[in-house]
């Protein structure tokens, strides 16, 4: 069945600062049948797509809150500010629905990979070289060291550094009391130390770099590795007829993209009857 859904949605007002300001929530939908027929969207057309954005606050120009993906900011909304018509139940709805199936055509992992918590903030280290390292690689290039099997070891360490720091393709980023195997010689023997720890999320890292990394992890049902590709999520019936029963909204979203067809459709009404006089 061809379906094409574009609207405006007002569920509430979000606290920003001191003051409640109005949420607008722009939601397009495309079916397969849709995408076909307009192919300046998708020459291939094989698949639906559904895109969800929203605005808190917005005046020419500029919004008081953010845009985008407010979806956290959504369920923090309190009884007073639901929109009339609107239920927190049913803005948890809004909010289940659009992390699940929003770009549904551009997903990172495969079903079994949805449980991933791929947004969870691990500490990310950098290593980098310790005195120590320095003091044997001046050793050896002033020739000091006469003794063959000192020279060697000292030449084996520099070795390893630079493989771990810089040459290998996968460098270990984890903590260091979980560090393994040559990794964890040089830093038990004071060559490499903890440069900086940073933030990010667990699908942004290798997880060949970091025990909690999720990046390019094989999943265990199917194979497939997560971040690899883009993978689709077939939207079902019930949620295309939940989204499609939402009424536009009559509020003024300023910003053209979150403006109803209502609100459009009452302006022009407007400007004829100022055109007539």
């Amino acid at each position: 069945m061809e379906t094409k859904i574009d609207k405006v949605v007002m569920p509430g007002r979000m606290l920003i600062g001191k003051y409640h300001r109005k949420v607008f929530v722009h939601i397009q939908y495309n079916s397969k049948e849709q995408r076909k027929r307009n192919t300046h969207i998708d020459p291939r057309g094989d698949y639906d797509q559904l895109s969800i954005s929203a605005v808190v606050g917005p005046y020419r120009n500029d919004c008081h809150g953010s845009c985008g993906q407010v979806q956290e900011g959504l369920l923090e909304i309190d009884d007073p500010n639901v929109k009339e018509g609107w239920t927190m139940d049913k803005i948890r709805t809004l909010v289940k629905y659009w992390q699940k199936y929003h770009l549904n055509d551009m997903c990172a992992g495969c079903e079994h990979q949805d449980a991933w918590d791929t947004k969870k903030n691990i500490d990310v280290y950098e290593y980098i070289r310790d005195e120590r390292h320095d003091h044997i690689k001046e050793i050896v290039l002033s020739g000091a060291c006469t003794d063959f099997e000192e020279y060697t070891a000292m030449t084996r360490v520099l070795g390893l550094v630079e493989l771990h720091l810089f040459k290998k393709h996968h460098t270990y980023k984890g903590a260091p009391e979980l560090a393994e195997g040559e990794f964890k010689e040089l830093l038990d023997g004071g060559y490499i130390k903890v440069g900086s720890i940073t933030k990010e999320g667990a699908g942004q890292v290798v997880f060949e770099e970091h025990p909690e990394g999720l990046l390019c992890k094989p999943c265990e049902t199917c194979g497939y590795k997560y971040g690899t590709s883009w993978t689709r999520r077939e939207i079902p019936q019930d949620v295309i007829d939940w989204f499609s029963a939402l009424e536009d909204t009559e509020e003024d979203g300023v910003w053209d993209s979150y403006r109803s067809k209502k609100v459009k459709e009452r302006e022009e009404r407007k400007y004829e009857e100022r055109r007539k006089k």
